[in-house]
């Protein structure tokens, strides 16, 4: 309860009813303070919501873009009452130094936003414990051919979330591409192990194995993703169920 971040919101409540309070007579910028607080509704559900394990502890921050206008439109209202007052004179200089400050964040933003490398470094930089900006890294890397980067950062991703099916099986993915079919086996069995409904994973472990010699293992897991694969595979199953007819 007496942690930082609980305070905070705790004192930010308590500004805000003050607030309320004081334009309660105000109908223009109580309307335009209640919107913004009905913007930003969804954005503190999820907050409060969404998943916080090591793969989704993230909120993308164009959730705030709405809220963000009304809340400005809520400020030039303000700006507008103190416009015959003595603090006029600071009004002009604080907005433009405010102003000057937010080009200069969207300028760094832009330069942030470039390309996947720069937005997951730049994540994976901040808050280097989550899985999920390791992933976009290595989905960026394994676009340039870069498997080896690839690999490194899908197994950050399996270190901070040793639950990850889907890392596990990318992983898998990565030593097949090099070649190295045996050493994909492991990661796909773990993929398997974590998530017994993952098809695509089936079918990885079944292509590994039969790329290594072991036939009749492969045909076991060729048999499971037969029967887990969704209708989206429905040519490939049809061209297995060619291969290893029904024994009844």
């Amino acid at each position: 309860i007496l942690e930082p971040k609980v305070l905070t919101a705790a004192i930010i409540f308590v500004f805000l009813i003050l607030i309320f309070i004081k334009l309660r007579k105000n109908t223009i910028m109580l309307f335009l303070l209640g919107l913004t607080l009905l913007m930003l509704a969804p954005v503190i559900w999820k907050v409060n919501t969404f998943p916080s394990g090591p793969d989704l502890s993230y909120i993308a921050e164009r959730f705030l873009y709405a809220p963000s206008m009304s809340f400005a439109l809520f400020v030039s209202a303000v700006i507008s009452r103190l416009s015959g007052n003595k603090i006029k004179k600071y009004i002009v200089p604080l907005f433009v130094i405010i102003a000057a400050l937010f080009s200069i964040a969207s300028i760094y933003s832009t330069r942030i936003w470039k390309n996947d490398f720069t937005l997951f470094g730049k994540i994976a930089a901040n808050f280097p414990n989550t899985s999920f900006a390791h992933q976009g890294l290595a989905n960026s890397y394994k676009e340039i051919g870069q498997m080896d980067m690839s690999l490194n950062e899908w197994q950050k991703a399996v270190e901070i979330n040793p639950e990850n099916s889907h890392a596990w099986n990318s992983i898998g993915n990565i030593y097949f591409l090099k070649g190295e079919y045996f050493r994909a086996i492991y990661p796909y069995e773990m993929s398997i192990k974590i998530n017994p409904e993952n098809a695509e994973a089936y079918y990885n472990l079944a292509l590994a194995l039969e790329k290594s010699g072991m036939q009749k293992d492969a045909e076991i897991y060729y048999r499971e993703f037969i029967r887990l694969a969704p209708g989206s595979y429905g040519e490939l199953v049809l061209s297995l169920k060619k291969r290893f007819p029904d024994k009844n």
